[in-house]
């Protein structure tokens, strides 16, 4: 088994123990070769990561994040729970509430409010730019470098993220049940739609991201990305082009076109 060791920025020397997110998640599972540790300094986050690429070799990486910029695009995502009380409609009210969906990255759908997956793609991509950096190095070590290697190891990174479902609203702010890309790779667990947000962000520099669409079943979120159409393997077809299906929540550690059920009812969202 060959062992990838992934270093990005500087590796810090002196740390200081620190849990991002602060309530615990429900329903943990973490796979027995997964590691995940967070420390941090004054100035930047640094995270550990391991984890086993799609030929199941042990990957393990090292980053360093801006404690400030992260903290901050953190902050940036949920809407105050007063957003769900009643109010007066008039032109300033609606203007002021509209500023605030977009703001939080959440967005009106009928009598809903609910989180604005594209918003958030488009607000959180370049975070990640140094994951899927440290991605396509692997894959260029090992002369395997190619789209469909790339997508597959984007997913295993994101799969092998233990799975949890985010237990982070409070009374004054609410997040839908997701967080945000920074807040999940620093916590080190996520549920189906939090995990489609950070592969999505991820897998937006390794591809076209007009190859990439989400798909809405009820109770579960997961990707879909345009492909041949397999011999072995889900798709769905949308505007006439082949769609592979992704599922990324884990830590069951699927491969591009395989999942759990098939594909009852769907709605296709574009990104």
């Amino acid at each position: 088994m060959r062992t990838v060791n992934i270093i990005v920025l500087a590796v810090l020397i002196t740390f200081t123990t620190s849990s991002i997110g602060s309530r615990r998640p429900k329903k943990y599972q973490r796979n027995k070769h997964v590691t995940h540790d967070v420390r941090q300094t004054s100035s930047y986050y640094a995270l550990i990561y391991q984890f086993k690429d799609q030929h199941h070799s042990l990957c393990r990486m090292e980053f360093t994040f801006n404690r400030d910029e992260a903290d901050r695009l953190i902050q940036d995502y949920g809407i105050p729970t007063s957003m769900f009380k009643p109010y007066i409609e008039n032109q300033q009210v609606l203007q002021e509430r509209a500023r605030i969906l977009e703001d939080g990255l959440f967005v009106r759908e009928d009598n809903k409010l609910v989180p604005d997956y594209r918003a958030m793609i488009d607000h959180y991509q370049d975070f990640l730019q140094p994951v899927a950096n440290a991605l396509v190095q692997v894959l260029q070590e090992s002369g395997r470098d190619s789209r469909s290697e790339r997508i597959e190891i984007a997913m295993k990174f994101v799969q092998d993220i233990p799975y949890a479902i985010p237990n982070n609203d409070t009374r004054r702010m609410y997040y839908g049940g997701i967080t945000s890309p920074p807040e999940t790779l620093l916590n080190g667990y996520g549920d189906c739609d939090t995990k489609v947000i950070l592969f999505i962000c991820i897998l937006s520099h390794l591809i076209d991201r007009n190859d990439i669409v989400i798909i809405d079943q009820p109770g579960h979120l997961l990707t879909a990305i345009r492909g041949k159409k397999p011999t072995n393997g889900t798709y769905i077809k949308y505007k006439g082009a082949t769609y592979i299906l992704a599922e990324t929540a884990g830590p069951g550690r699927m491969n591009w076109g395989e999942i759990y059920d098939g594909v009852p009812r769907v709605s296709v969202i574009d990104i």
